[in-house]
């Protein structure tokens, strides 16, 4: 009787371990799961706190994530051609879960690390990212939206300007046409900086007269020394050309070269502004290669730009303008066959520009 009874409590024995591991693991896995579903609501807690704003959500997710349990957060994002990253805590040691977003304009890379790539731990790490993703994508979407209603709305302004800045342009037009007719003998010290302002002026009021037209821009091929064209360009807006290295002859479409470069000498100047000084430098630094002419120009006593990621989102400035100068920029150098790259930190200075700008060969140039 007593071996019966032997085995019958081993069975039972081991019956009630069974079932307090069971219960434990499903204690474990009910709590971890709760974790995971409250971190779900804070990250829709968090991004809402963050106005939708997909950078600035990705930038303050680590503290929920490592609440819910993982052990490292990774992301990478194409922002408007810009590259922007950001990575805490243990990455590279652990399991990894990875998810891809990817819009119109906008993509990026997810990862989290967590203990185990098993069962329930990986479960909820996807369950985790997966929030985080959808979140991310919804974001990159509303950011869409909100530069094609820009768009728009540019659309229907330019509607209600075009016609006063045509009037404007005429005017200036008919300004530089009479002081082309102006009497030398009666100049005064000043004639010749006006009169080099002016010529700027016409030229920019004669591409303003082709666009508001719907006239084409001037497409012709045009030679010019890259260097002297800079130094010229800089001292007609009252810059001082504090470096100039190398130079360069270039074919370069003229309306396109001369708006890409407003854009970026308007930047300099509104970054100066934005910082309240009033002389300018800037350096420029050109070298060539079979294939291609480099351009840099920077202004050395500029400060780092506030949100360098942002500088090609259309429509964001931190001056208080328009925010579509560097991109316009960009979508011309593109159309040229060219690019363009920013460098936000350089060892001094400010923003650092660089175009690189293709060659045509001289036979395309007018001779």
């Amino acid at each position: 009787m007593a071996s019966i009874a032997n085995p019958l409590s081993l069975v039972a024995l081991l019956s009630t371990a069974i079932g307090a591991t069971l219960l434990a693991a499903l204690f474990w896995l009910n709590r971890r799961a709760r974790r995971v579903l409250r971190a779900q609501q804070a990250l829709c807690d968090l991004n809402l706190a963050q106005e939708r704003d997909a950078l600035r959500f990705l930038r303050a997710a680590w503290p929920v994530l490592a609440n819910a349990g993982a052990l490292g957060w990774q992301w990478r994002c194409q922002w408007y051609g810009q590259e922007v990253a950001g990575e805490s805590g243990r990455c590279g040691d652990a399991f990894v879960v990875e998810r891809q977003v990817t819009t119109v304009a906008l993509s990026a890379t997810l990862r989290i690390w967590c203990y185990s790539g098993k069962g329930e731990e990986r479960l909820l790490a996807e369950a985790l990212l997966g929030v985080v993703a959808l979140l991310v994508e919804s974001d990159f979407w509303l950011q869409q939206a909100r530069v094609e209603e820009g768009l728009a709305h540019a659309e229907r302004l330019r509607t209600i300007l075009v016609h006063e800045v045509k009037n404007l342009a005429q005017s200036v037009q008919l300004l530089a046409s009479q002081w082309d007719r102006f009497n030398s003998e009666a100049a005064f010290p000043q004639r010749e900086l006006i009169g080099e302002a002016l010529a700027h002026a016409r030229e920019r009021a004669q591409r303003v007269m082709r666009q508001l037209t719907l006239r084409p821009c001037d497409q012709s091929l045009v030679q010019i020394d890259v260097a002297n064209w800079l130094v010229e360009a800089a001292k007609r807006r009252n810059m001082i050309v504090a470096q100039c290295s190398g130079t360069s002859l270039l074919a370069v479409p003229a309306d396109l070269w001369a708006i890409v470069f407003d854009n970026f000498f308007d930047n300099l100047l509104d970054e100066a502004r934005r910082t309240h000084r009033t002389q300018v430098r800037v350096c420029f630094r050109v070298a060539a290669n079979e294939e291609a002419v480099t351009i840099t120009l920077w202004d050395p006593d500029a400060a780092p730009p506030p949100s360098p990621e942002r500088l090609l989102q259309p429509f964001w400035s931190s001056s208080g303008g328009m925010g579509l100068g560097l991109k316009q920029a960009q979508w011309l150098v593109n159309s040229a066959g060219g690019q363009i790259h920013l460098d936000p930190h350089p060892p001094q200075g400010g923003l650092r520009i660089t175009v690189v700008w293709p060659l045509v060969s001289k036979e395309a140039a007018p001779t």
